[in-house]
């Protein structure tokens, strides 16, 4: 048994592990047009009241369709949606792509010692685990917390961090969690959970947003990333 304390890194999906590519938007949409008839959401994710895909399905149907969401609802679009960018991906007018480098971080990760990687996303679980699985990404995360579990972003990353366990079974403090996400929301996660938090945004330009929310340590490539997250959990990952 390695005497390494047990500690954990949770990732966003879009923006931090992925892409969000204009054709997997559109697919969201186009969604909401098949199952509600629904015409006119905006593409502003953070124009909704949460930024989370069933809560703003659920929005989108009290305010066009002026009545309570149910479960179904959830179900069938879900079921739709995954449809459509499945076929997309399968006749190649959708194309899953990785942040350039993610995938040497999540390697790097793999060597370290008495280490789990889990997720911590907006996205509906069924759709997340799809993409990751496409480019061969899936099976790097042990636990997650998706859009189901509700709220903002905050409520997810609580859900994700209350899954971590050491090999004994025994919780991981937050002071060994590090949160990676892209957003707004993300940084406002990681300090409400207090968790370590790495703002990470390709766009430079973005970085003064992210600053103003709090955020203190923000890079822009992975090729910065390990070292971050060496120096939040003051240890070596290699």
């Amino acid at each position: 048994m390695s005497e390494t304390r047990a500690s954990a890194v949770i990732f966003d999906v879009d923006g931090v592990i992925l892409h969000l590519t204009p054709p997997e938007e559109a697919a969201f949409f186009q969604a909401l047009e098949l199952v509600f008839g629904i015409t006119d959401a905006s593409p502003d994710w953070d124009s909704y009241r949460a930024r989370n895909d069933v809560e703003i399905v659920e929005e989108l149907i009290e305010t066009r369709l002026g009545r309570a969401p149910t479960a179904g609802d959830i179900n069938m679009f879900t079921d739709k949606y995954v449809s459509l960018v499945d076929i997309g991906i399968r006749t190649g007018e959708i194309e899953v792509l990785e942040i350039d480098g993610i995938r040497d971080v999540l390697m790097a990760l793999t060597r370290a010692d008495n280490l789990i990687m889990g997720l911590a996303t907006a996205n509906l679980m069924s759709m997340a685990k799809m993409r990751l699985r496409h480019v061969g990404l899936n099976d790097f995360f042990k636990v997650g917390g998706f859009a189901e579990a509700r709220g903002p972003k905050r409520q997810i990353l609580s859900k994700t961090m209350a899954g971590l366990q050491d090999e004994q079974g025994n919780p991981i403090p937050k002071e060994q969690i590090v949160f990676l996400g892209d957003n707004v929301g993300d940084v406002d996660a990681g300090l409400g959970n207090g968790c370590g938090l790495i703002a990470f945004c390709e766009d430079t330009g973005k970085h003064d947003k992210l600053r103003a929310a709090g955020a203190e340590l923000i890079i822009s490539s992975h090729g910065e990333t390990v070292a971050a997250i060496e120096q939040l959990l003051g240890r070596p990952m290699l």
